[in-house]
């Protein structure tokens, strides 16, 4: 799965109703979509309906396009339309399809989740974190309550690379005892992402792991989950607890 963003792409079709749009040949001056993209790339895409002479006429779509086949590009995700906001059942007559940077795509994109309670944590274990709601922020839907451990990407939005960061608070424990930790970002079940060791005495009050990823190529169905491996049983603490991701493309 690639995305592929370029300029001066441009074509009209007579495609009606909400299916995959038949692409009919360049407008004058631009170029065709299959000079720019290859069979399964992903691209967003704008068609809007015009009269006959060229003049927008009413009904428009911007979205998610997959490119299927050659001048063929199915409509995967429909961001925003004149059918508010759903797909268009776009009547007989010409309309003109390119390649364009919709304003939602433009803007941020990710997730931020909470923990909803309090979460005992087991010694010398990999404890993965659950109890996860939505937070400040959820662009894309991210997040399903169902399973409650994971960040997931979406299918059919062209995501490439994400970054996350996790937050974990762990309670101070008693008696003096040093408390070290290893916390990471797990991938798909099986790479992790780790934070450093950290070591905090029994002094120190709530102490927190950071543990940043740096740029991850990513697939539809890609799942993140937090994880802590402590050397002595603990609690994590709701308020002190973040998951987000990032779209970087």
């Amino acid at each position: 799965m690639t995305l592929k963003i370029a300029d001066r792409v441009k074509e009209t079709t007579t495609t009606t109703g909400t299916g995959a749009v038949t692409l009919a040949g360049a407008v004058l001056g631009f170029r065709a979509f299959s000079a720019v993209l290859s069979v399964n790339d992903y691209v967003y895409y704008t068609i809007q309906a015009v009269d006959g002479s060229g003049v927008p006429s009413g009904e428009w779509e911007v979205g998610v396009g997959k490119y299927t086949g050659a001048n063929t590009l199915a409509r995967t995700v429909v961001l925003s339309s004149s059918n508010a906001g759903g797909a268009v059942n776009f009547s007989a007559g010409t309309k003109h399809v390119w390649i364009d940077v919709p304003a939602r795509i433009a803007d941020f994109r990710g997730v931020s989740l909470g923990k909803s309670s309090d979460q005992a944590i087991s010694a010398n274990t990999y404890n993965v974190l659950t109890n996860w709601t939505a937070g400040s922020f959820d662009t894309d839907s991210f997040y399903n309550g169902a399973q409650p451990t994971r960040i997931t990407i979406p299918a059919d939005l062209g995501i490439e690379f994400v970054e996350l960061t996790t937050v974990v608070g762990v309670k101070t424990g008693t008696g003096g005892t040093n408390t070290s930790a290893w916390v990471g970002i797990r991938k798909n079940g099986a790479t992790n992402y780790p934070g450093q060791i950290q070591v905090h005495g029994g002094s120190y009050d709530n102490p927190r792991f950071v543990v940043p990823t740096g740029p991850i190529k990513v697939a539809d169905g890609d799942y993140f989950e937090a994880l802590i491996y402590p050397d002595r049983a603990s609690t994590l603490l709701a308020g002190d607890c973040v998951f987000k991701l990032h779209v970087l493309r």
